[in-house]
């Protein structure tokens, strides 16, 4: 779910803590602000700001080919 639609949301459930296996209890649920409130919600620490994700400084360079995405059936 990504954030935009995690923002339009009126009702959230977050499940984990972790995937698969390792998830599937509900650690939080409720409203945005609710769920950004949760200390037990990693979801919430992102959404809040109190986690983030890094960029890195050098990032990888693309191999430099265009992709071409064709319509099945057809030979251009």
């Amino acid at each position: 779910m990504t954030q935009a639609m995690m923002r339009a949301a009126d009702h959230i459930i977050d499940m984990g803590p972790g995937a698969g296996e390792h998830g599937g209890e509900v650690v939080a649920t409720g409203t945005l602000a609710e769920i950004m409130e949760s200390r037990d919600s990693i979801t919430g620490q992102y959404l809040s700001g109190r986690r983030e994700i890094p960029l890195p400084v050098n990032r990888r360079t693309g191999l430099g080919k265009e992709l071409v995405i064709k319509e099945r059936g057809t030979t251009t």
